[in-house]
């Protein structure tokens, strides 16, 4: 099935199309598994049989997942803590089935002066942490039989993302007392709320990955809150991601069909950076790792500015030969007796060439990134500007 077939299949109401495993491979890979069984279901396909089996298990682990965050919120509040939850559950609870959403932990924000004392009410909850996973804005927290917690007292990174503290505070503004069927949690106003989903959507872009999921979520969240797209694009454009926000539209809009209202600065669904962006997207999976294509491209962007200054075959060498103050790292031994460095080299040669972690080709990238895809990621994120347009020239 080809990635267009894919959207098709999120978009209609009934698809004649039999899905293979393969299939499922890649709605697995995009953290819509449970999506995909419930549009069999609802569209009578004989290949449901598994998710009409599964059907109540699944709507009473989300019934769970919505009591453990009711109950959660309600601790927070009795110890005197404001919080808001983010993205999650709140995005679910938009989707035409709320259990079809999956989820891996609950976000709560909550204010800098309280996020000591929202750490200790969650250890106090029988939450673990583990110190060595958490920063300066956030912490994550784990309980068996329970969604992880992220809590954090700031989103995004003020360096690199001015406007980040500035709209920090404004999800403080006007937050909702969301009722659900397990008590009520509080969350941000519906439009900024909106704003921050489609900001962390950016940032997934720029970094970690972006999988079809987040396009789910937009359009979802957006339909069922009313969201009014002229207002947020010109939010986007004064920060700087305008394009960025009127091609994620225009995607939502012409391959999952989206219902977007009036606007006329929409892209021609056959505009170039959208044929891009929607491959890119399908193709990357949720943790932007879905192909081997993809992780090459991305193990590029890592030294790209490098090629400018080195040659590819001395990099590689730097790279199978790393020195010392890098060895040392995850091979404590070198630290103590330098002449060891040679067989520390050996010992990560080998656990490196039997990783799956990285296919085959993306551990020997320098010799083999696929040149077209890298030369179409790099004119999708100029033409969004999420790069500078110097560094898309400089690779041409």
């Amino acid at each position: 099935m080809q990635y267009k077939m894919y959207y098709d299949f999120l978009k209609r109401d009934a698809m004649n199309k039999k899905l293979f495993d393969e299939d499922y491979d890649f709605f697995a890979n995009h953290n819509l598994m449970l999506f995909a069984y419930w549009k069999e279901y609802i569209n009578g396909s004989d290949d449901a049989t598994f998710f009409k089996r599964k059907l109540f298990m699944y709507k009473i682990e989300y019934s769970k997942t919505l009591e453990n965050i009711c109950e959660l919120g309600s601790v927070l509040e009795d110890k005197g803590i404001n919080y808001l939850i983010l993205k999650g559950i709140v995005i679910a609870e938009t989707y035409p089935e709320s259990f079809t959403r999956s989820m891996g932990d609950y976000d709560i924000l909550v204010h800098a002066e309280d996020f000591d004392k929202a750490k200790e009410v969650l250890l106090e909850a029988s939450y673990e942490t583990d110190p060595e996973m958490n920063t300066y804005k956030d912490a994550t927290f784990f309980r068996k039989n329970s969604l992880n917690v992220e809590l954090h007292h700031a989103i995004l990174n003020s360096e690199r993302e001015p406007y980040a503290d500035e709209f920090t505070q404004r999800l403080w503004c006007n937050p909702i007392k969301l009722e659900t069927p397990k008590g009520y949690i509080m969350v941000p106003e519906a439009e900024v709320h909106f704003t921050y989903i489609v900001l962390h959507m950016m940032k997934h872009l720029k970094g970690a990955g972006f999988g079809l999921r987040f396009l789910l979520d937009f359009k979802y969240f957006s339909e069922f809150h009313n969201i009014d797209h002229n207002k947020q694009l010109i939010v986007f454009e004064k920060i700087g991601y305008g394009e960025f926000y009127r091609s994620i539209t225009t995607l939502c809009h012409c391959y999952l069909g989206m219902n977007i209202g009036h606007v006329s600065w929409l892209y021609e669904p056959e505009a170039t950076v959208i044929q891009i962006l929607a491959e890119y997207i399908a193709e990357g999976g949720s943790f932007g790792n879905g192909s081997e294509r993809m992780r090459i491209a991305n193990e590029y962007d890592k030294y790209k500015d490098t090629f400018k200054e080195k040659s590819k075959l001395s990099i590689f060498i730097e790279l199978l030969f790393p020195p010392a103050s890098v060895m040392i790292e995850n091979y404590t031994y070198v630290e103590k007796h330098r002449l060891l460095l040679p067989i520390a080299w050996i010992q990560r040669l080998v656990q490196k060439s039997f990783s799956t972690n990285k296919g085959m080709k993306e551990k020997f990238f320098l010799f083999n990134q696929d040149e077209e895809f890298v030369s179409k990621k790099e004119y999708m994120m100029c033409a969004l500007k999420l790069k500078n347009h110097k560094d898309y020239k400089d690779n041409e």
